[in-house]
């Protein structure tokens, strides 16, 4: 068997052994409960958003983005991780739909994502401000939820992004060995 048939099988096992890895590592946390729950309605406002992954995942990798139906971010400070819970201080004035839309890090490496809605039905409506904000919550969830998902893929880099740069590496290592071969079989004549 030729130096290049060698270095060539042990490029596609190297591959193969870094694709199973790739596969292995998928098994990543996910969101197992919070609070709010999804779609819950909360006749008191919440101090703090509480998310409860299923692994721990990497310290000061949590994004956290609540957002009311108004389009404006309700967050009173940083995300804090602790193992697998992630906490968000927020402070809820009106009533109306709420987007949380997260983004962290598991051990892994891997980024998770995702949102959840609930609802805060519990102001106060004794002038017409917040009545005229609880009224106008039908129509801006749509873009609320979409400005509030880009927000946080903005951040998440592309989740694929680990996949790309190992193939790179891969391409490049395998074209390294295959230029190391041809040298060192020398000129031919």
């Amino acid at each position: 068997m030729s130096l290049l048939l060698r270095l060539a099988t042990l490029a596609a096992v190297v591959l193969t052994v870094l694709g199973l890895g790739i596969g292995s590592a998928s098994a990543h946390a996910e969101l197992a409960t919070s609070e709010p729950s999804e779609a819950q309605t909360l006749t008191t406002p919440p101090r703090q958003i509480t998310l409860t992954f299923t692994e721990a995942v990497r310290a000061g990798s949590a994004e956290v983005v609540v957002r009311g139906a108004d389009g404006r971010s309700v967050t009173t400070g940083p995300a804090t991780e602790t193992d697998a819970v992630v906490r968000q201080p927020v402070d809820l004035s009106s009533d109306g739909s709420y987007l949380v839309a997260y983004r962290v890090v598991s051990q892994d490496g891997h980024p998770v994502t995702g949102e959840l809605t609930f609802s805060y039905a519990g102001a106060e409506s004794s002038d017409a401000g917040p009545t005229g904000v609880a009224s106008s919550t039908d129509s801006p969830e749509p873009p609320v939820t979409q400005a509030a998902a880009e927000e946080v893929a903005v951040a998440d880099g592309g989740a694929g992004a680990g996949l790309w740069w190992m193939l790179g590496v891969s391409v490049a290592v395998v074209a390294g060995l295959g230029m190391l071969a041809l040298r060192r079989r020398g000129p031919r004549g």
